[in-house]
């Protein structure tokens, strides 16, 4: 039987060269025209804008490497505060990989395999739509629509974009590189943070995210991979710079003196040690080893203020999060079911208030401020309802599950330096999701970016695996705990 060819014909290759350049030059225009009438800046970033849409279409794993790296500057802006660099490559990254699966470059299967995360958030996104119809300012709901939109859609970019063991296990050194970077850009003192109320706080650390928080959420996933990476065999080169990358980042998060970020790490302790499998005794004594710097860092080393931020979560004496937390709780009870539409809790708020039969210490949050809720969860809730709060929980979930089923089949296959990329992945995605316990944070560009990378793993681990998921009773046996 003669060998298909599966090469493009020329005539092919020459409509998608001409589509390309089509884009490039349109790109290249509007940064042109653009820069015009607001200045010679935004010609340059129309035309980079224009390189790396080219990139992303004909080189896509160094344009995921790089937005990677600019998600973790984000705080460095090119034209204006509104329009940074990683929100530009972000979207050339989506519009990439959409052109790669028109044009029949792709192979269309970010879709079809990971169905679950596809169905949920498809729905969830419906949903947020139709909160505009109840909403009390629908054009903010349409406008947060749009928005929340862009995270999905993201994700499944970058599972159609990562589609090989090497270009997972490049983005997951990628992903601790850009939080290392980070956190040492704080540690130099470059950076400022971006708020007045956190530029009032005494020394935390801010990095090149430009919020402490924030910052400690990224870096408890930036920790987690390197615990576990660190323990990969037939790799002793590279355990060096993966556990002093893992230092830095773990003094950095000490050093946001982030409650969420301190609460997220303990979870993270506890569900690597549950989930180490073989690596099991190692991570039980590097955990042992994190509790007790993390110990003498509190009691002997860190200033008096610092410990009380971290112990004290009262309204008074703290952020004011839990008088937030009470205005949230009052709008959801008043409309438990459909919410009250995306984007509207800072719209309503302040009426809110009224309705709590309580004085609020920091009352001005919720007034004059209109800070939104600090906790993603409480916060989609309160706007989406519980419909709007399970579909957002069933998507994370998806991917979760996802991921874990992907290391579970590895254990059966034997891949071991991948088995623990996805351990690493897996505990520190969930440490990040209880860090936005105590953030608003469906908006940012790092939960969606983890996520995408947690479900790329999913997807090659499965691929890795013979497209087959071993059942954990055969595939871990009495000595390969999962």
């Amino acid at each position: 039987m003669a060998a298909v060819s599966h090469a493009p014909r020329p005539g092919l290759l020459r409509s998608h060269a001409t589509l390309v350049a089509g884009a490039v030059v349109l790109v290249s225009a509007v940064g042109v025209a653009a820069g015009l009438s607001h200045g010679p800046l935004l010609i340059a970033a129309g035309v980079a804008g224009a390189a790396y849409l080219l990139l992303a279409i004909t080189a896509p794993l160094p344009a995921v490497v790089l937005f990677f790296l600019l998600t973790f500057i984000s705080q460095l802006s090119v034209v204006s505060g509104g329009v940074s660099v990683a929100k530009g490559a972000g979207g050339a990254l989506v519009l990439g990989w959409v052109y790669r699966e028109i044009s029949g470059r792709g192979d269309r299967s970010a879709f079809s395999t990971n169905r679950a995360f596809v169905v949920f958030s498809a729905a969830f996104l419906v949903w947020c739509l139709a909160s505009t119809l109840w909403a009390s300012d629908s054009g903010a709901a349409f406008s947060s629509s749009a928005r929340i939109a862009q995270g999905p859609l993201l994700v499944i970019a970058l599972v159609g974009l990562a589609k090989d063991e090497r270009a997972v296990h490049v983005l997951c050194g990628t992903f601790l590189a850009g939080a290392t970077l980070s956190a040492a850009v704080g540690l130099s003192g470059v950076t400022r943070p971006d708020t007045v109320a956190v530029a009032s706080a005494d020394n935390r650390l801010t990095g090149g995210i430009g919020d402490p928080n924030y910052l400690a959420a990224v870096l408890v996933p930036a920790v987690a991979l390197a615990l576990f990476m660190s323990q990969a065999p037939r790799r002793p080169g590279t355990r060096v710079p993966i556990l002093l990358a893992g230092t830095v980042c773990l003094v950095a998060l000490f050093l946001t003196q982030s409650r969420g970020g301190i609460v997220a790490l303990a979870v993270t302790v506890v569900v690597g040690i549950a989930f180490a499998g073989r690596a099991r005794r190692n991570i039980v004594v590097a955990a042992s080893g994190v509790l007790a710097v993390a110990s003498i860092y509190l009691m002997l080393v860190a200033p008096p203020h610092a410990l009380g931020r971290i112990t004290q979560f009262t309204s008074g004496g703290g952020t004011g999060r839990t008088d937030l937390w009470t205005v949230a709780l009052k709008s959801f009870e008043g409309s438990p079911v459909q919410g009250i539409g995306l984007g509207n809790f800072v719209v309503v708020e302040p009426t809110l208030v009224v309705d709590v039969n309580t004085d609020l210490p920091r009352a001005d949050l919720v007034v004059t401020q209109r800070q939104p809720v600090h906790n993603t969860y409480l916060h989609i809730a309160a706007e989406l309802g519980l419909v709007g709060i399970v579909l957002f929980l069933a998507a994370l979930g998806a991917v979760v599950v996802a991921a874990r089923d992907g290391v579970r089949a590895l254990v059966g296959a034997g891949n071991y330096p991948l088995e623990l990329v996805g351990r690493g992945l897996v505990v520190g995605c969930l440490g990040m999701l209880t860090a936005f316990t105590f953030l608003t944070a469906q908006y940012e560009k790092q939960l969606w970016l983890t996520l995408g990378l947690v479900l790329a793993y999913a997807r090659v681990a499965r691929s890795r695996a013979g497209d087959t998921i071993t059942p954990p009773a055969v595939a871990d046996g009495p000595r390969r705990p999962v």
